[in-house]
């Protein structure tokens, strides 16, 4: 990973988002003003299906920003397009900047876009006069939008699995690289939300905390808690960014994804699946789970993911000698609420931001862990207070992360 960039729960960079999660802060706040004004539809949808016990969401700063002649998109367009087609164009563009790319390495090198993304709900802002068309809130124009702008011809690619979005994108760019299908690729996850409509939904399913806290881990867990985020890294071939003296802040070493297959329902987890896949990646990528010393999690905060993530973990790395205490659990939800598609990336980007710190930050609102999880049986702790990531005497940091969606699997 040679560039990263992002905007985050009240912070609008990589750099703040870390200093949140190193002071131990929540990000999640009541649903601003540029937002909607939550007070129409905040009520108990047991009564009203129209209303939403949600109010709470970690919301990204500054979501009109846009510099669209930047781009070379007119006024007009820019009004009528999706906001995450603008936030994930600045975004990109400050992560190849991270990345030292200039217009040399552009016309040199094939570069790849692969962005996880959920459907939006822009549509429901927007009426033709607003200068809508078929481009503004196109998906796969959405990943696109950089590659005409810069004129890239590597893959370019859309990728919808739900919360696991972002990951599945990272997987797909990493067999892409290794394939030979582009020279660097980008990789971005963006969720932002505009309108009533998802949070109802959600508190419909029965999803949403009460209590506005995402208490991954708890055993007062009661629901998650909406957030938002646009999240993007550039990949490239370990030893092509060697070659190239690239700036390089974290190196992955395996990935995996695969699909639950038939549960109690199209939402219900199985933790025999997530337990095969965690012990596939770990033995292709030949990886000895004793080194890694913090898994950024999944950990939504409800009663039912929190502990089959866990004790699919226990049981993936059960054979491997691995002592009680050893792994660090933590979750960035308790800090920015669930960023859906964006979720994984977002992930992603805090484990390489502890790796470069050496820090493990805490996980919020977890004053008594879950009685659901066998934790006397697992190498792994919640890590409830910042704390020091030393060298371990055998080599580098190791960190993994997970993420799930409907049904579909992935760990890295």
């Amino acid at each position: 990973m040679i560039g990263m960039s992002g905007r985050f729960p009240q912070s609008r960079d990589v750099g703040a988002l870390w200093q949140i999660l190193a002071q131990g802060r929540d990000a999640v706040q009541e649903i601003p003003a540029d937002r909607f004004d939550w007070r129409t539809v905040y009520g108990d949808p047991r009564q009203d299906p129209h209303k939403t016990n949600g109010k709470w969401c970690g919301t990204v700063p500054g979501v009109a920003e846009f510099d669209p002649l930047f781009f070379e998109i007119s006024p007009r367009e820019a009004q009528g397009m999706d906001p995450r087609q603008r936030h994930l164009l600045q975004e990109s563009w400050n992560a190849l900047e991270d990345a030292g790319y200039g217009a040399a390495q552009l016309a040199r090198e094939s570069i790849g876009m692969f962005v996880g993304v959920e459907e939006g709900d822009f549509q429901g802002r927007v009426s033709l006069e607003d200068g809508v068309n078929i481009t503004s809130n196109h998906t796969g124009v959405l990943a696109a939008r950089l590659a005409y702008f810069l004129n890239l011809n590597g893959p370019v690619m859309a990728l919808n699995t739900a919360c696991s979005s972002s990951l599945v994108a990272l997987h797909q760019a990493c067999q892409s690289l290794r394939l030979g299908e582009c020279d660097s690729a980008l990789v971005g996850g963006v969720s932002l939300l505009l309108t009533p409509a998802p949070f109802i939904g959600m508190a419909q399913a029965g999803l949403l905390s009460d209590q506005g806290q995402c208490r991954a881990f708890a055993q007062d867990a009661d629901g998650i808690v909406p957030g938002e985020g646009v999240a993007v890294v550039v990949l490239k071939r370990l030893s092509r960014a060697l070659a190239d003296g690239d700036p390089i802040h974290a190196v992955i070493e395996g990935s995996g994804i695969n699909y639950d297959g038939k549960t109690n329902g199209m939402t219900a987890p199985s933790r025999v699946a997530q337990r095969e896949l965690i012990r596939k990646v770990l033995r292709e990528s030949a990886i000895d789970a004793r080194r890694i010393g913090h898994i950024v999690t999944h950990g939504t905060g409800t009663a039912l993911g929190d502990p089959v993530e866990i004790n699919a973990l226990e049981e993936a790395f059960r054979d491997s000698g691995a002592v009680h205490g050893q792994c660090a659990l933590t979750s960035v939800k308790s800090n920015l609420g669930h960023a859906f598609a964006a979720s994984g990336l977002m992930s992603l980007i805090a484990l390489v931001q502890s790796l470069r710190h050496r820090t493990i930050p805490a996980t919020l609102h977890c004053e008594q862990e879950s009685d659901y999880i066998r934790w006397e049986r697992t190498p792994f702790y919640v890590n409830k207070a910042s704390r020091d990531w030393p060298q371990p005497a055998w080599g580098s940091r190791v960190g993994a992360v997970s993420a799930f969606g409907m049904s579909c699997a992935i760990s890295i």
